[in-house]
């Protein structure tokens, strides 16, 4: 008995004339406006919960892996301070902060979608809920196949970018301090550049 109450469940699904082209306008005409729009909203806060989530990976695995992804990276005067521990100390605390935002973002979207879900399921029949639900689940996860895709393919380029800098930032480094004394950024740049280099005056006297 059971089995044929899920099969006809499923029929009527079916034979519903409700589909992914043309639900926004079925809710309008047969419920109301504000229920086509209430259909979009759960859908774009579907999409935002996965594409957070996404990011949130994205981020977890930069810090895994000592990625720098472009949101991070900024430039400093002195070119040779760019991969200096303080530099690179900088942009992990940019690259936590991002990942404390994303997370605080996903809690509010995922509060806000369940508020958009309840109301929905006042506003319909069971059944038109359930296929709804499977409706929005087509559009998502195509959304959810290029989200996938575009970090996928960040983090190839950012992999690919590290291994390419290893190499230099080996060789870049000639300084040895055989002392127990902690060389700060600017005392060592100025012996890395030697001490016949002279910084160009950042004033001219006009005159």
């Amino acid at each position: 008995m059971f089995l044929k109450a899920i099969l006809l469940y499923t029929y009527l699904l079916r034979i519903l004339p409700l589909s992914r082209a043309n639900v926004y306008n079925y809710l309008w005409r047969h419920y109301s406006s504000y229920t086509s729009k209430l259909f979009r909203e759960i859908v774009i806060a579907q999409i935002q919960i996965y594409t957070v989530k996404s990011a949130i990976s994205f981020i977890n695995t930069c810090k895994q892996e000592d990625l720098a992804p472009t949101f991070i990276r900024f430039r400093v005067a002195n070119p040779y301070l760019a991969n200096s521990p303080t530099v690179r100390q900088c942009q992990q605390k940019i690259l936590q902060g991002e990942l404390n935002f994303k997370r605080n973002l996903l809690n509010r979207t995922k509060r806000h979608f369940n508020r958009l879900d309840e109301e929905l399921k006042r506003s319909v029949p069971h059944i038109i809920y359930v296929r709804l639900w499977s409706i929005s689940d087509e559009i998502v996860n195509r959304k959810m196949n290029e989200v996938q895709v575009t970090n996928e393919s960040k983090l190839a380029k950012l992999r690919a970018d590290k291994l390419g800098r290893m190499p230099q930032q080996q060789t870049l480094d000639p300084i040895t301090n055989l002392s127990s004394y902690n060389l700060t950024d600017n005392e060592h740049t100025a012996l890395f550049n030697g001490l016949n280099h002279v910084y160009p005056p950042e004033k001219f006297d006009q005159p």
